[in-house]
């Protein structure tokens, strides 16, 4: 399906309209890092106070100053058009490229399709295309489930795949689910110079992830790597690790951070807390002939 593209200007927040091309960004300062996040909005009919939490959401984003940024629980009203991520752009302090598609598809009574959600990534870096993985259903789960994929461009002449997963809560399928966005991964891995994996893995057991970060070319947990493992569910008190960041490739981890609890639930941003990490691209090795002198 074709993703849904827009170019958010502050200035014309009233009129804001899909553009079918992508729009080119560039940031205007480089820097040694670029920073992401990962954030599951809490789709607003699931939980309450949603016009509050967009505001909030948005200045934990605006606060954090992320180039780019995994978006779960994008919900959508199929007849007001009421779209959980426009509400968010409008909230947002600095222009971001959009892309976002549909997973699930909720019907009334009469089989009409009211609601869908889905989820998507904004940047603020160029963006050269995106897809979409789908990833099917189970009977235990029969939330559709998808993987937004993206090549960014973050200063090398190769770019980097970025990728927003929301994976099922079956964990009977959460191998299988894993499996797959590996074989795809793996297909374009040598063509970038890394690829980095966030969203909420709906994972309990770290034994699942096994196939995942199996091999000389596997994935590595940030957080492991970096010593600074927290849990990010239920966000009031997080007990579970749900929320991730993987990498591999020619990049490496700065920092990780997942934002502080709230006191209670009512006060909640999200059901879960948000996951950011800054990364930087590691050098080329250089091979330098070694010549003998006679």
């Amino acid at each position: 399906p074709k993703q849904q593209v827009l170019k958010f200007n502050p200035a014309k927040r009233a009129a804001m309209k899909p553009k079918v091309e992508e729009e080119k960004y560039h940031l205007t300062e480089i820097r040694d890092t670029f920073r992401i996040m990962s954030v599951n909005l809490a789709n607003y009919d699931d939980h309450p106070r949603w016009k509050m939490r967009q505001r909030l959401i948005a200045e934990d984003i605006n606060n954090t100053c992320p180039e780019i940024v995994a978006l779960q629980e994008i919900r959508e009203k199929r007849i007001t058009r009421k779209n959980a991520l426009r509400d968010l752009l409008r909230c947002l302090a600095s222009d971001y490229t959009f892309f976002w598609d549909k997973a699930m598809k909720y019907k009334n009574f009469m089989k009409i399709t009211t609601r869908v959600e889905g989820q998507g990534i904004i940047s603020r870096l160029h963006v050269r295309k995106v897809e979409t993985l789908h990833l099917g259903h189970s009977q235990a789960d029969r939330n559709e489930r998808i993987v937004v994929i993206a090549e960014v461009d973050v200063g090398d002449e190769k770019p980097l795949e970025f990728v927003s997963a929301h994976l099922t809560f079956d964990q009977n399928n959460s191998m299988g689910q894993l499996r797959m966005l590996r074989e795809r991964l793996d297909r374009t891995y040598e063509s970038t110079v890394g690829q980095i994996v966030v969203g909420d893995f709906n994972i309990l057991a770290d034994y699942l992830f096994r196939d995942f970060i199996a091999g000389d070319y596997g994935f590595r947990d940030t957080a492991v790597v970096l010593d600074k493992v927290k849990p990010t569910h239920p966000s009031w008190d997080p007990k579970d690790r749900l929320d991730r960041v993987f990498y591999r490739g020619r990049i490496e981890p700065v920092d990780i951070s997942v934002q502080d609890p709230c006191s209670r639930r009512e006060e909640m941003h999200s059901d879960h807390l948000f996951v950011s990490a800054d990364f930087r691209i590691k050098p080329k090795v250089q091979m330098v002939e070694k010549i003998e002198q006679h």
